[in-house]
């Protein structure tokens, strides 16, 4: 699946190693909280695909999703890789796949 093969850290304006969204956000959600959001959006019938695309955007990967799910071709956005500020670029193709998922999720909650 392509949102589980998205790197947002593949075009940084240097080499700052790689982030796979989907694992990295899961294994957020999967920590976050007692019970977890994982368990969470599980308990109320998401996947851990929707869980952890619903985890990313709400925690920052919107800078990248919502211009492009708003149109545009390819977005420069601003992260932090190991805590240092980097500017970094992702096209539609990329980031579509995530946002299926997202969207996914988003009509399943109440």
């Amino acid at each position: 699946e392509g949102f589980e093969q998205l790197d947002k850290w593949a075009r940084c304006e240097s080499e700052v190693g790689g982030c796979m969204v989907f694992s990295h956000n899961l294994g957020k959600a999967e920590f976050n909280g007692f019970p977890s959001s994982l368990d969470i959006g599980k308990a109320q019938g998401l996947s851990p695909h929707e869980v952890a695309a619903l985890f990313g955007w709400t925690t920052g990967d919107f800078r990248f999703i919502n211009p492009i799910a708003r149109g545009l071709g390819e977005v420069d956005f601003e992260d932090y890789p190991k805590g240092a500020k980097k500017m970094c670029n992702l096209t539609r193709q990329e980031v579509l796949p995530y946002i299926q998922v997202l969207s996914s999720a988003l009509r399943k909650l109440p």
